[in-house]
């Protein structure tokens, strides 16, 4: 302990002394002076520029129950360096935006994805969902499982490779497509084994052992577009997947109308979408 405070970087010298050292044992004078190197630290500050330039660490949905954990109060602030766990992280699409909260991670299992990401700088680590576990147990603050489970067999086992993962009082992040009634070709050549309500989706995350925070949809302002193309493509027996990408204006108006939702997500339980937002606390 003594040579990690004393060689690490002063974000990890914080976290060390303020999660593994004991409050009553902590010198206060010593706590200070570590704020102060944090705060002059130039990774941290950049962050937390970040942050408060986009107001992410006010209105998110990651940071209320991870910062009690660790005892933060202050919203906005350096002291909410978080690590990060991405699950099924594919190329690292979001795992990339995830640098700006913290140190972050993915594991994947396909080489070629594996090797793409690799390539743009990020840490990526092979590992099979749900034996393999590419960081320390309770090493991550926040694990992410987007448009994982539907792809799973077995998604309480993926599930507890989360909780492994989690530290106490950690956040779970999961997406997954809504509605068995929307199933279609496009499933099928992606691999899903199935689709959720936010009911079962919930019975789920519970059953792992998980304190479950919220659920909504999402997708919705495009909901009644979505449904309507996969009765007809269900209706005409098409077999082909939807990946295909649009003309650029309309692929344009489609991603506007989806930015939106960003404003209605963190304040709204939306009743209906094509996609499923959970979050919830180890």
């Amino acid at each position: 302990m003594s040579w990690l405070l004393e060689a690490a970087s002063p974000p990890i010298q914080y976290r060390a002394y303020t999660e593994v050292v004991p409050q009553s044992a902590r010198d206060p004078e010593r706590l200070a002076a570590l704020r102060e190197a944090l705060l002059a630290y130039k990774i941290p500050r950049e962050i937390l520029r970040r942050q408060k330039s986009t107001g992410l660490w006010g209105t998110n949905l990651l940071g209320p129950a991870a910062s009690k954990t660790h005892g933060w109060t202050e919203v906005g602030t350096v002291y909410q360096y978080r690590r990060l766990l991405e699950l099924g992280c594919g190329t690292g699409n979001v795992l990339r935006a995830l640098g700006e909260f913290g140190d972050s991670v993915g594991m994947e299992r396909d080489e070629r994805l594996i090797a793409a990401a690799r390539a743009d700088g990020l840490d990526v680590r092979r590992g099979t969902i749900p034996g393999d576990l590419v960081v320390p147990e309770g090493w991550a603050d926040v694990v992410l499982l987007l448009d994982v489970l539907e792809h799973l067999d077995d998604e309480g086992a993926a599930l507890e490779t989360a909780r492994r993962a989690l530290a106490a009082g950690g956040t779970l992040v999961i997406t997954v497509p809504a509605f068995a009634w929307l199933w279609s070709a496009h499933d099928r050549a992606l691999g899903h084994r199935r689709r959720y309500t936010a009911g079962q989706l919930r019975r789920v995350v519970e059953r792992a052992g998980f304190a479950v925070a919220r659920v909504t949809y999402f997708g919705t302002l495009l909901f009644p577009a979505f449904a309507l193309v996969r009765w007809l493509k269900r209706g005409r027996g098409v077999a082909a997947h939807d990946l295909r990408r649009p003309p650029a204006a309309l692929n344009a108006l489609l991603a506007s109308c989806f930015a939106a939702e960003r404003h209605l997500v963190p304040r709204l339980r939306l009743p209906v979408g094509s996609s499923l937002l959970l979050i919830a606390h180890r």
